[in-house]
């Protein structure tokens, strides 16, 4: 098998195979809750967020590597992850001893309990990954997976701080569960359409992919523009705007990514939910 390397793939690529991408997304997300509701979350949430987020997807993806399953065939991330190992052995402790330093010390007894049980989900999720040894799909999709871990950090933030989940927090929280998944499936079909029709992932077994993912994604997309004026004297109508947004941004993938590469369509599809740059930049200018 061919040694892979950053030198080999673009730099916009770079965010994708090191893991970063995601979490960063989450992390921009987690801000604009927070702006939204007021929440005084600072350094040390975001910090968690990013760091717990990355050795989620960078230990699953490890595993993985080391399983060598037909399912990972031609992904370039799970080779990349294979290739550079020892360096990403090296750097996972630090970033683990770092996540949980800034946990102990910096974070309230009430957020401290409610990131126990998803450290445990984390925990029993990459365990059972190193002990599921079927080789045409996953005991629990990864992105699903993920996206309920991203979620639940982000509740748990907002809860631990205040903001009991009346009906329209509940329902953005749930909305970013799902636009997490759906950038996750969206970008799948392109990445996986050149590999052995039984190693495409459990989201993938839906009839005609590509209509499904348009109609799911425009799904959304129309259920939070409703929500949105619905919510108009509240400080959330701009995340519904803004997850309406980066659900249409996902249909239009679906619908035009024929022409993406697979990692391509991966990074692009990150680059669609960063919809929450819009309202974050006009409150952070003071507008």
């Amino acid at each position: 098998m061919e040694k892979t390397s950053l030198t080999n793939f673009p730099l916009w690529h770079w965010p994708a195979l090191l893991a970063l991408d995601t979490p960063g997304v989450t992390v921009l997300w987690l801000a604009l809750f927070a702006q939204a509701l007021y929440v005084p979350l600072e350094a040390p949430h975001f910090l968690i967020t990013a760091g717990g987020g990355w050795l989620f997807l960078a230990l699953s993806r490890s595993i993985r590597a080391a399983q060598d399953t037909a399912r990972d065939l031609n992904d370039p991330r799970v080779h990349f992850f294979r290739a550079e190992r020892w360096p990403l052995l090296t750097v996972t402790p630090f970033v683990l001893l770092s996540v949980v330093i800034i946990a102990a010390n910096r974070l309230r007894w009430l957020e401290q309990m409610g990131l126990l049980p998803l450290a445990g989900f984390a925990a029993m999720y990459l365990v059972s990954c190193a002990f599921y040894h079927r080789r045409t799909e996953e005991l629990l999709p990864r992105e699903i997976a993920y996206s309920l871990f991203a979620g639940g950090i982000v509740s748990v933030f907002l809860l631990a701080n205040g903001i009991f989940p009346p009906v329209h927090v509940t329902t953005l929280l749930v909305l970013l569960v799902v636009l997490l998944i759906l950038a996750f499936w969206t970008s799948s079909d392109f990445e996986w359409r050149d590999r052995a029709k039984h190693a495409k992932p459990f989201v993938l077994r839906v009839p005609r992919l590509e209509l499904s993912a348009i109609r799911v994604n425009g799904f959304v997309a129309l259920l939070a523009i409703a929500l949105a004026p619905l919510s108009a004297n509240a400080p959330f109508a701009p995340v519904f705007i803004a997850i309406a947004a980066a659900a249409a941004n996902l249909c239009l993938l679906a619908y035009f990514g024929d022409v993406l590469s697979g990692i391509s369509a991966r990074c692009v599809s990150r680059l669609m939910l960063l919809t929450p740059l819009v309202p974050l930049g006009f409150a952070w200018s003071g507008w």
